[in-house]
């Protein structure tokens, strides 16, 4: 094939139709095509390197005037053919370790020089606006565009797939999908020089992808990847697809075009990840986060939400770098925006988001990170007002600065702007700029703004200067609204920079000439969770049209929005809380939650040992919102009656389950009773007790393996952290226990901890199993890595230090106190797996003094309702006989019978009772919850009374007390 002559064309023509007949992207729009996606084998790949090697040696020189007059064709298909040898010798022979370009040449057998390399790169150049293939933004342009073609290189692929599972075991899959590119390039690298130090080849082409310099612009190759792969097992996993549907060509295609991928996104080989793809237990909550390292740009913005102020912004950041960790636990600062802080001792400070309003223009706005020392830490620049062109320009609707390029100034991309300028300038407006406000106030002393938008599709700004009775004109600027309008994400949000409203925002699309396909995924962030993937056809309109997500999004919580078809994707992140919801979501913990007439209960559920007792509670909610709406969920065995219930004026609630008793079958042995509130998960908060279940639990190294268990019932393990005493316990799901299944094995794929594991059953209901530890004496959770109060904690249990050094560590944090007693008595009675380094009795002295230290009562008190008389009826003639009426108003009036079964019962008991005492019951059904007793010579009536099943009681006179009888 080394025949092949590029100065004949019908031999370049031939060639390249060979190839692109292997493209398949070959008819994808321009921008959108990877070379990567040739189907020729490596051999092949071979024999094009030797024709473009024998055509350039063929030259005296290779200069690309030279080439280009010699190789002269219409089509320049001889320029296709080197751009792509150079991105397959990228795929398989490229090595970080030496140069790009001189490896090339050596490859070809061609001596390499500057002049050449240069060549090189101006013909690559070409081609790939020739090819229409998508191209780097940053970093070694050329070379960064080449290895993007195929994705990894070859010799990295091994390496690069292990690096790719033992990152997602660390952060999760979705963890990894939900961060950008940027950062997880740079954790990427991090992760890979912590663990495998020894890959160099994979750490250079790593380092490839991260900012070598402060602001230098770079292409996060190896982020974009590990972000579509995560893309993509997410994908897989959400429709139950298996991995292997992506070793055919075709079906990958057909799936990956279906989802949201990062731009860029191409993996050539994907056979050395199939295994990675495949699913495991996902690690909800456990996780690791993917942590911003990098130094966030300060910006100059316009507070169109409120004061119209022109401000400097530093979004929040978390920094760290070298030589800091020597500055740990000292003073910093940033003048500029009057912040002062504290350098931690381990990586990552956090800098909050600082807003400061401008009052004087400068041509470099510079901000400082300085230490106690007053030097300089790190340092924000930002590009100022220049003095021959004063003026900002700000969109109308966004806030953001419009740069101007003071060689050709111009305004792109919106129709409506706000221009603020010195009030010694004259602004000459050409046709069809219209204004909107001629005098808008500016934060700038001596400025004045005006808002303006243009109706026209071209036009300029000039500006005037009168200076010592002279005119000078600046040269103007053009106004051009973007011919590619594009969408946006509109509701009513609150004041700041973050993405926070108060309503569901309303996803505009602009006009458009013909139909579309619009690809829409919701993503709930805050429980890692698609609400709906979908496509909308969007009609042709010369209007903008509106896609409502409240189809949708339904409560308040942090979601991401994508919208994507073949040629464009827009994403977007914010939260939505609802109206009354300003300061976050309203707390479970802030509500107290009584029995009527007792005192608060401090744990949830809470448990009856029998329906009757279910349905005589009445409950008391008090600490919500005036007026705040409630839903209930009341269960048994078979059915959910879903209900809703309203606060009173003062924020107070009072449920009463007697007036749920008909909605549900009177046989079940089992009821429960859940709330929820706008935008929370559902609380339980009272249920019956059923029969615990046999259940026995065998402890394994990995595992637990546990027997009794109920088929088709759903099971978890609740798993909770001795050495993360305030997180939520870890979860881990049970798959459904099928008839013959005697005992099932549990997997414990826990981070290190000591963990007390309960069993909890589809109604909630909690089974103890016990202690749980599988870690080193020196494993500590990642947590401590950023609290030292948190490893001091840990190292009191771990070490086996002293007692009174625990409850000193351990009066720093919140316990569930019946969560803590449950896990000593538990490590009294259970069996346990705990290691020998672990010492037991020590441990279990720690915990109990830390309860006597709180002095919390952790054993749940029975207490008997204290009903009161609220009402004394005028009985001075009736007590000088000692004889009294008493109306007794029952919580179910279905339980009348019962209560006058039980006072029966009592009276044949005792007999001074039967002789003093008699039972009427009322025979109109107004009055089918009351019981009227007539007594005497008894000083305490209440005493004989099942006070449980009475709402109320009071005093009435003999003839109040016949009116009801008799009627």
């Amino acid at each position: 094939m080394t025949t092949f002559n590029f100065s004949q064309p019908r031999h370049t023509q031939q060639l390249w139709q060979k190839i692109s007949s292997y493209w398949s992207h070959s008819n994808r729009p321009k921008g959108q095509r990877f070379l990567g996606s040739v189907q020729i084998s490596q051999k092949a790949t071979e024999e094009v390197l030797d024709i473009v090697g024998y055509n350039l040696r063929n030259l005296d020189t290779v200069t690309h005037h030279k080439l280009h007059k010699i190789f002269d064709e219409p089509e320049q298909n001889w320029l296709k053919i080197i751009t792509f040898a150079l991105s397959e010798y990228a795929y398989y022979y490229s090595s970080v370790e030496e140069k790009f370009w001189y490896g090339f040449c050596q490859k070809l057998n061609i001596l390499c020089n500057q002049s050449l390399e240069n060549t090189l790169r101006q013909l690559v150049g070409e081609g790939f606006d020739l090819l229409g293939i998508v191209q780097a933004k940053g970093g070694y342009r050329y070379v960064s565009t080449l290895w993007l073609q195929s994705g990894i290189p070859q010799q990295n692929l091994t390496h690069f797939s292990q690096l790719v599972q033992e990152f997602s075991h660390e952060y999760g899959w979705w963890e990894i999908a939900h961060s950008s590119c940027e950062d997880i390039s740079e954790e990427l690298l991090y992760f890979c020089q912590e663990k495998h130090p020894q890959w160099g080849t994979l750490i250079n082409f790593l380092k490839a992808s991260c900012p070598q310099k402060e602001d230098e612009e770079f292409e996060p190759i190896a982020g974009k990847l590990l972000q579509g792969i995560a893309i993509v097992a997410v994908e897989l996993e959400r429709q139950g697809t298996l991995p292997e549907a992506l070793q055919d060509h075709n079906e990958r295609e057909k799936l990956l075009g279906s989802y949201y991928l990062p731009n860029n996104f191409f993996l050539r080989d994907w056979n050395s990840l199939i295994q990675v793809l495949t699913p495991k237990q996902r690690r909800f909550g456990n996780s690791r986060k993917i942590i911003s390292r990098r130094q966030k740009p300060l910006s100059l913005v316009l507070d169109t939400a409120d004061s119209l102020n022109i401000q400097l912004v530093l979004p929040e950041q978390n920094l760290w770098k070298k030589g800091w960790d020597n500055l740990g636990g000292t003073f910093c600062q940033i003048p500029e925006a009057t912040w002062e802080g504290t350098i931690p001792s381990k990586p990552g400070l956090i800098i909050p988001e600082q807003v400061v309003d401008i009052r004087n223009v400068a041509e470099l706005w510079k901000w400082q990170l300085l230490d106690h020392r007053s030097k300089s830490l790190t340092e924000w620049r930002l590009e100022g007002v220049a003095s021959n062109f004063p003026c900002l320009i700000f969109d109308a609707w966004t806030g953001d600065r419009i740069n101007l390029d003071s060689a050709n100034p111009s305004i792109r991309g919106t129709k409506e702007i706000i221009l603020f300028a010195p009030k010694g300038v004259s602004l000459d407006f050409g046709n069809g700029i219209e204004i909107l406000d001629s005098c808008v106030p500016s934060s700038i002393r001596g400025w004045q703004g005006q808002q303006l938008t243009l109706t026209t599709k071209e036009s300029s700004i000039a500006f005037i200067v009168n200076s010592n009775e002279e005119i000078t004109t600046f040269r103007s600027i053009s106004w051009k609204p973007s011919s590619d309008e594009q969408p946006s994400l509109r509701g009513l949000k609150l004041k700041g920079k973050k993405s926070v409203y108060l309503e569901i925002p309303i996803f505009w699309y602009p006009p458009i000439e013909g139909e579309i396909s619009l690809n829409i995924s919701i993503e709930n962030i805050t429980h890692q969770k698609t609400l709906i993937t979908t496509t909308e056809i969007v009609q042709p309109s010369d209007r903008w049209q509106a896609i409502p997500l409240d189809k949708w999004i339904t409560v308040p919580g942090k979601y991401e929005a994508r919208f994507w078809n073949q040629s464009h994707r827009w994403s977007y992140k914010f939260e939505i809380q609802s109206n009354y919801q300003i300061t976050g979501k309203p707390e479970i913990n802030n509500l107290k939650i009584s029995l009527v007439n007792q005192s608060q209960i401090a744990q949830l559920p809470i448990l009856c040992d029998s329906a009757d007792k279910f349905w005589a509670k009445e409950i008391q909610l008090e600490g919500l919102l005036p007026l705040e709406t409630i839903s209930l969920y009341l269960y048994d065995k078979q059915e959910t009656i879903f209900s809703q219930c309203q606060a009173d004026s003062l924020g107070y609630l009072c449920i009463n389950l007697a007036s749920f008793y008909n909605l549900l079958s009177p046989s079940s042995n089992w009821y429960a009773l859940d709330f929820q509130r706008l935008g929370e998960e559902p609380q339980r908060l009272i249920e019956t007790e059923i029969s615990p279940l046999v259940i026995s639990c065998t402890w394994a190294n990995q595992a637990v393996h546990l027997s009794g268990l109920l088929s088709g019932e759903v099971y978890s393990l609740s798993c909770w952290n001795l050495l993360l005493p305030e997180k939520t316990p870890v979860e881990i799901k049970i798959s459904p226990v099928s008839l013959n299944e005697d005992k099932i094995t549990v997997l414990l794929a826990l981070p290190p901890g000591i963990y007390h594991i309960q069993l909890i059953g589809s109604r909630k209901l909690r089974h103890n199993l016990g202690w749980w530890c599988r870690s080193t004496q020196n494993d500590l959770p990642d947590e401590t890595l950023e609290n030292e109060d948190l490893a001091d904690y840990c190292y009191t249990i771990l070490d086996n230090e002293s007692v009174s050094d625990f409850v000193k560590s351990a009066n720093k944090y919140d316990y569930d106190p019946y969560l803590l007693q449950t896990a000593i008595d538990s490590l009294k009675n259970l069996p346990f797996y705990l290691p020998e380094w672990l010492q037991i009795n020590s441990l279990r002295e720690k915990l109990q003094a830390l309860v006597e230290n709180l002095k919390i009562e952790l054993k749940s008190q029975a207490s008997t309702q204290e009903v009161t008389i609220s009402k004394v009826a005028n009985t001075g003639n009736v007590a000088a006989t000692q004889e009294n009426w008493l109306l007794i108003r029952l919580r179910n009036p279905k339980k009348r019978n019962f209560v006058y079964k039980q006072v029966e019962i009592m009276m044949t008991k005792n007999h001074q009772l039967k002789a003093n005492l008699s039972i009427h019951t009322p025979q109109l059904f107004l009055f089918n919850d009351i019981l009227l007793l007539e007594y005497k010579n008894i000083k305490d009536i209440k005493i004989y009374l099942p006070q449980e099943y009475i709402k109320e009681m009071e005093y009435v006179t003999y003839n109040d007390a016949q009116k009801i009888l008799n009627n």
